[in-house]
């Protein structure tokens, strides 16, 4: 697109938050989105969520809680507030390691309307807890 002199604009990613969570087990750790230190900016998105490896969250927008099942590597559940409709989204996960892989989806352990992010360390299906985000257009 060109852009006529003096008219100079500039399109800049949201901001990515990341989640970690997984509930539906017998034991799970939650962790509070309720502070305003975490809080992210991304306009644009519903979720935006950045995590570490154990489910802390680093920064978020859009996000109610995030539960990481005691005893199961890699598996998070990122509960979106009650405004994200998230069965009629697509979610998008990106792990920040340099190594392994990242699944985000709807089933397994968690709860209806919530997100399901599983990570792993390697492209044979080793689950392990890495730091992710997540983000929800």
């Amino acid at each position: 697109m060109k852009l006529k002199s003096g008219n100079k604009r500039a399109l800049v990613g949201g901001g990515t938050a990341v989640l970690l969570a997984l509930a539906g087990a017998t034991g799970y750790a939650v962790a509070d989105a309720g502070t305003r230190a975490n809080e992210a900016k991304a306009p644009h998105s519903q979720v935006a969520l950045q995590a570490d490896k154990n489910g802390k969250i680093i920064k978020q927008e859009g996000v109610a809680s995030v539960t990481r099942v005691v005893g199961a590597p890699g598996e998070y559940c990122v509960k979106p507030v009650s405004t994200v409709d998230a069965a009629s989204t697509i979610p998008f996960a990106q792990q920040t390691t340099w190594i392994g892989n990242i699944w985000v989806g709807f089933s397994g352990g968690c709860q209806t309307g919530e997100y399901h992010v599983v990570t792993y360390s390697d492209s044979i299906g080793t689950r392990a807890d890495r730091p992710f985000r997540l983000l929800v257009p």
